[in-house]
């Protein structure tokens, strides 16, 4: 699927490396769409070259959390998209095996 981009918007954070501090902690915090801005900060600092030591959150930051240390630095970001495109464009789609109710 292909990424939506602005083609004027330059990315200056490419490639700045990882800053000189002895651990990097992500810290993420609840409340919903600010989720889907929490996968975005993350591909940025991504493609940075920043990879957290630690990463925590709570509520829908707990879920993004899981997401990026459940996953190998090399999908953490697809798999973000994966979840919030997923999310965003199926209502209910969080919710596994609800029994349907039949219409008689």
């Amino acid at each position: 699927m292909p990424r939506r981009t602005n083609p004027g918007h330059r990315k200056y954070h490419k490639g700045l490396g990882r800053p000189p501090f002895e651990q990097i902690a992500l810290l993420l915090q609840g409340g919903g769409a600010l989720g889907a801005y929490q996968a975005g900060v993350y591909e940025a600092l991504s493609e940075a070259g920043v990879q957290p030591d630690w990463v925590a959150g709570i509520s829908i930051g707990a879920i993004n959390a899981a997401l990026i240390a459940g996953n190998p630095p090399e999908t953490r970001v697809d798999r973000l998209r994966a979840f919030w495109e997923g999310v965003t464009s199926r209502p209910g789609s969080l919710v596994l095996d609800r029994p349907r109710r039949s219409r008689s």
